[in-house]
């Protein structure tokens, strides 16, 4: 047991105010000691002047996570009692029983939890289960995974009992001061990314006992690591009640952010604590809080204090408030009680189970949370909109995105404004789902009212609130809390055309204009140039934000939420989506993104090459077909699929691609005639714009997204021969270049359109001139001396790091902030290739042949794919040739190609190459362009399902660059024995510095920034020391070396960019 070095005399005077020190969050580990000895060492001479400036403290509140990662170890433990518990006793000259700790999340080192209690945990999600469970571990021996920081209790009071939880009481003055000490992290699991997010629990049994145990207290503080906000919204609402009817005050942590507030209900309140982070890194916030309460008063003093890494010392927290101080007092409970304080069980049970009917994957997956707080994922909110984002803004620029915390923050009538399937609905859930919360920024209760269903009277508004939340309150009560603005009351799919119902709503707030409301809006073209456009419900105090298409790191978190998996596990589903959604021009929506992650949970084999199959399967999930009834009197998914064909091939005959609002209806009826089918045209059509398959924007209709429309014709060309037969023409091959990809991803075995599109493509070759011998590159040569033995070294050094898992994702997730956002806007009506010149139209012939064999896996004819494929991998070649020979003669004759704004394959290297240097720009060109080359011929011909054709054509083919570009395909594509096949070429290649570097620069992309194995990482490194050994020399060439790897950088940048 520590001793006490020297107790102060307290005083008698029943009115003397006490001082409580609050601290959390220091994560202690002997491998970050060094650092954390500097801010400790601060920590207390800050301690100390405060006490000589303001008296002693009469408590001391750590509010859990005083060991990193639960690692309780010997050297650990004894670092935290000689580092910080008592040095942090002797500053404050304070009785060790004065010293109140709870375990966070880190104190539970899940290693020691027995596999009983794991996995018993799991199951755990009723009070009844919990209260179950504390009874069992009272009397169990350990394996709870708390057994090192109860050791740690145990050395500051031998009595302490080994529980959960506990309860002290301190007499000060003559004042009982009641402290529970709460345990919010039994059921932590230690999942990444916030993943206990709204999981956890404290159990109402825990509530229970300790406000018995702190009867007769006068006051009374509750010590928990989490915020309420961690636990799930049943729990978190029964800890808000048992807060606000029986605690003065609340201590938190886990936040890492300071902060202070009095929570209020109807008619009690609450003071709350959260210290922030006492150590996370030295250049992180670093802070704790100092706080006085005067009982008489029940006021509360707050000084916030901040670590400054500058002058390695601790003062006023100004980020927290000015010069880092605050005063609360807490007001006290009222003898009238007009509405309830807090939503009951049954009205947050029926608000949960509204949301969760509501979820994709609640409907469909097998393996996705159920519940809207496990799936949410914050949408990018701004007040510029995305068409203005884009068009006048660069991406990544501070300030234009908010998060939505600061948008509730601001406790303003909000506005949402977004695109179709942009996430308004499950926005405005989450919304009012943080309503039940109790997250101190919104009224207790939320409501959510769909418009496209609700009456058009502010009557009916108030019986569709009565309905979600399941008859939970009589009418009169509901309209009791209306009129006291206890409800967040969210409406979606307001539309100000409808009226009638625009009227009901604007009477409904104006009538109840003490709640809080938001509105969703769907984004139209005036809308989004300006916000002044938008109707308003309400004058007064309100704010309008747009909300944006996911970006990558929303995306990676949606499939993380999705699969229950880490950043790094799921990486390649997260890398497999945004590649598609990018190849088919769709915009990141939550709901095309949760369809293909449904899709990938589905399916056994899922490739982003096979387009035509996953839009086939998003399709059905638009339309329905899944749960759709099978009766004859419907019109069906089939039936739409067929209209939208024939609708399709409309379009395209009439060379357009879109059709006026009456010639739709004219087709539309036309077409129900020719079968014999009644319909009733509004219905019908008004179906398929609310399902984003037909956009409408003023009298013109089109489909939402050209890929669909694409998708729709290709299967007119299975049913129409005369179509297919035009496609295959070499007039119209190129026009129908997207149609055939996904006409032959539906039907995999067309050998006839496999060897007459080859041919075609041999055709546009012969046009382009492009034909040559591919032994010409064996006679490119790096001119001069790339590497110095010095810089070979560095090279060396530097690839002795990978980055980590995090730092992976951090650098994707900043590239993506920073590539193109693409804007949903309707283009040409067909693209005119008439005017292209010949060696775009080859490089566009190229790309479709490889796709249309990409798909032929069915095919049975061997000889046919192994002739094709050795066809069009030598176009591809002869492409990388002729641009190569145009590097030497683009100085003096310009190149053949073009400029880079004419060429696709040139304006690649736009912005990448030495605008002051010729020569090295030339030099450089041939160590990017085959990368690019073979990048591109990737994403056309690339799949797994050709590794037998790669394989022996690597073997058999007689040119260096056919070899080459075999094995990078093999590497990009992760077919087996990739390494082995990279040692092969390097060893084949080893006198030919050339190759080598090329080798290089695709070791270090996939080193740098690839998943990989460990034995892989192993293996990888060696080829790499390997490699630059055989690119050094003994001269030095400085400059060059440097240019060079600036430019591999951006290379690795530019080609991610465009992956994702």
């Amino acid at each position: 047991m520590y001793n006490r070095p020297n107790c102060g005399i307290l005083g008698v005077d029943l009115s003397l105010a006490i001082r409580i020190l609050h601290l959390s969050d220091l994560h202690l580990d002997v491998g970050s000691l060094r650092d954390q000895r500097v801010v400790l060492k601060a920590l207390f001479v800050d301690l100390k002047r405060q006490i000589a400036q303001a008296g002693a403290y009469d408590f001391i509140f750590l509010t859990g996570d005083l060991i990193a990662k639960g690692n309780y170890t010997d050297s650990n433990s004894q670092a935290l009692e000689t580092e910080f518990i008592l040095p942090l006793i002797e500053a404050c000259d304070l009785d060790p029983s004065r010293l109140l700790i709870v375990p966070g999340n880190h104190d539970v080192n899940l290693k020691e939890q027995t596999s009983i209690i794991g996995n018993a945990l799991k199951q755990i999600c009723s009070n009844e289960d919990a209260a179950k469970y504390f009874d069992e571990v009272e009397s169990m021996n350990g394996g709870t995974g708390l057994e090192g920081f109860n050791a740690l209790l145990k050395k500051l009071d031998p009595n302490v009992e080994s529980k959960l939880f506990r309860t002290q009481v301190v007499e000060i003055a003559g004042v009982k001061y009641g402290i529970a000490l709460l345990n919010s992290a039994w059921k932590a699991t230690g999942a990444p990314n916030d993943g206990d997010y709204g999981k956890l629990m404290l159990g109402r049994s825990q509530l229970d006992e300790v406000v018995l145990d702190l009867d007769g207290s006068d006051f009374k503080f509750a010590l928990v690591h989490h915020p309420l906000v961690w636990l799930s919204p049943k729990d978190s609402q029964s800890t808000q009640r048992q807060l606000l009817n029986n605690f003065d005050a609340l201590f938190s942590g886990h936040n890492h952010e300071p902060d202070a507030q009095i929570l209020t209900g109807t008619s009690n309140s609450y003071f709350s604590s959260n210290a922030g982070c006492l150590y996370q890194s030295r250049d992180f916030f670093n802070g704790y809080s100092s706080l006085t309460f005067y009982p008489r008063e029940s006021r509360w003093e707050i000084s916030a204090r901040e670590y400054y890494e500058g002058r390695q010392e601790f003062d006023a927290a100004i980020r927290f408030a000015p010069n880092g101080q605050a005063s609360f007092t807490r007001t006290r409970a009222s003898s009238s009680q007009a509405v309830p304080q807090m939503p009951s069980d049954e009205f947050i049970d029926a608000c949960a189970a509204s949301f969760e009917g509501r979820l994709l994957p609640a409907l469909v997956s097998d393996v996705a949370p159920k519940t809207l707080k496990g799936i949410f994922v914050e949408p990018l909110l701004s007040r510029v909109s995305q068409r203005k984002f884009s068009s006048n803004t660069k991406n990544g620029e501070s300030g234009l995105f908010v998060s939505l915390k600061e948008v509730l923050q601001l406790k303003r009538h909000v506005v949402l404004i977004g695109a179709s399937d942009m996430g308004k609905s499950t926005l405005l859930q989450n919304i009012c789902a943080q309503c039940l919360e109790f997250s101190g920024d919104l009224p207790a209760f939320g409501a959510y009212i769909d418009l496209n269903v609700a009456g058009e009277t502010a009557s009916s508004l108030v019986d569709a609130i009565i309905s979600f939340s399941g008859n939970a309150y009589r009418k009169s009560e509901t309209i009791a809390l209306l009129k006291a603005g206890a409800f967040c009351v969210c409406f979606d799919n307001l539309i100000a055309n409808k009226a009638k119902q625009f009227k009901a709503v604007k009477e409904f707030c104006a009538t109840y204009s003490r709640c809080r409301f938001y509105w969703t809006m769907r984004e139209e073209v005036e809308y989004s140039l300006s916000p002044t456009r938008v109707p308003l419900v309400v004058a007064d105090n309100v704010e309008i934000f747009y909300i944006h298409p996911f970006g990558r790191k929303e995306t990676r978190l949606l499939t993380q939420n999705w699969f229950g998996e880490s950043g790094d596990d799921c990486a390649d589903k997260v890398d497999d989506v945004l590649a598609l959604l990018s190849r088919l021009n769709i915009p990141r929506s939550p709901f095309l993104i949760s369809a293909l992650l449904w899709i990938r949970e589905k399916q056994t084999h899922f490739s982003p090459v096979n387009q035509a199959e996953i839009l086939d399967a998003l399709i059905d999930g638009v339309m329905e077909k899944l749960s759709e009834t099978k009766d004859r009197s419907k019109i069906d998914s089939t039936i739409k699929r067929h209209y939208l064909a024939a609708l399709a091939e409309h379009l395209h005959y009439s060379g357009q691609n879109h059709i006026s609002s009456h010639e739709l209806e004219r087709f539309t009826g036309t077409y129900f005639a020719s079968k014999g089918l009644p319909f009733t045209s509004g219905y019908f059509l008004e179906d398929l714009k609310a399902k984003g398959i037909l956009l409408e924007i003023g009298e013109e209709v089109s489909f939402m997204f050209e890929a669909i429309r694409a998708f729709f014709l290709s299967t007119r060309l299975h049913e129409n021969q005369a179509l297919l037969e035009k496609a295959l023409s070499p007039e119209h091959f190129l026009e129908f270049g997207e149609e055939l990809d996904y006409y032959t991803g539906r039907h995999r075995d067309q050998t006839a359109v496999l060897s007459k599109s080859v041919a075609i493509v041999s055709a546009f070759r012969a046009q382009s001139g492009l034909g040559g011998d591919l032994t010409e590159f064996e006679r490119i040569r790096s001119k001069g001396r790339a590497l110095s033995n010095t810089e070979a070294g560095r090279l060396k050094a530097a690839a002795q790091e990978r980055p980590t898992a995090e730092q992976r994702h951090a650098m994707l997730d900043a590239l993506d902030e920073k590539s193109q956002r693409k804007v949903m806007a309707r283009g040409p009506a067909r693209k005119d290739f008439n005017s292209t010149p010949p060696s775009r139209q080859y490089l566009e012939a190229l790309r479709i042949g490889s796709s249309i064999l990409r798909n032929s896996e069915l095919v049975g004819d061997v000889k046919l794919k192994a002739a094709s494929y050795n066809d069009l991998t030598e176009g591809w070649c002869q492409i990388l040739i002729g641009l190569m020979s145009s590097i030497e003669e683009d100085t003096e004759t310009g190149s053949s190609f073009g400029t880079a704004e004419s060429d696709p394959i040139l304006e690649l290297l736009e912005g990448m190459l030495p605008a002051d240097n010729p020569a090295m720009a030339r030099y450089l060109r041939k160590l990017l362009l085959p990368n690019v080359i073979f990048s591109v011929a990737l994403e056309s011909i690339g799949t797994s399902k050709l590794q037998l054709v790669v394989e022996e054509h690597r073997k058999t083919t007689k040119f260096a660059i056919q070899r080459v570009m075999d094995v990078f395909l093999m590497v990009d594509l992760r077919l087996p024995n990739w390494i082995d096949r990279v040692d092969s070429l390097l060893k084949q290649f080893q006198k030919d510095r050339y190759v080598c570097e090329l080798i290089f620069t695709k070791l270090f992309e996939i080193y740098m920034l690839g998943r990989l194995r460990a034995n892989e990482v192993d293996r990888i490194k060696s080829m790499l020391g390997e490699v630059v050994s055989l690119m050094a020399s003994t001269k030095s060439n400085r400059e060059k070396v440097n240019a060079k790897g600036r430019f591999i950088s951006n290379l690795e940048k530019k080609r991610l960019t465009r992956g994702y």
